[in-house]
């Protein structure tokens, strides 16, 4: 049963038919993660499209957010311009058992000019 946030996006991904990939690693002589571009812990491709993830749970989405859109914004940029989309995904259980959502929020170009996120669900 996929519960980590990493597994549940790559399970929706996959179901949305991309061809996916982890792409955050672990350094074991630096103790730490590191994702792709500074940002991104999966992706996919399909359709003629390339979608970069960062994915989490939901009460961390706007420190994930912002950290796109302060931190990395020159490789965030880069990837958009190359014609990648970028998500955030939020992943929330009500209660034990339960299905978990999720709440995606979508970077755009715009996003840099106003630092403000587009969510949809």
């Amino acid at each position: 049963m996929a519960t980590s946030p990493t597994q549940l996006s790559l399970k929706k991904m996959r179901g949305d038919e991309f061809r996916t990939a982890i792409v955050e690693h672990w350094n074991a002589f630096a103790h730490k993660r590191y994702d792709l571009y500074g940002y991104a812990d999966l992706l996919g491709v399909g359709d003629g499209r390339t979608l970069a993830v960062q994915t989490t749970t939901s009460g961390h989405v706007a420190e994930r957010v912002r950290k796109i859109l302060d931190d990395r914004t020159d490789a965030a940029k880069d990837c958009l311009h190359s014609g990648w989309e970028i998500e955030v995904h939020g992943w929330k259980q009500k209660k034990k058992g339960a299905p978990w959502k999720v709440r995606i929020v979508d970077i755009t170009l715009d996003e840099f000019d106003n630092l403000v996120a587009t969510e949809r669900k």
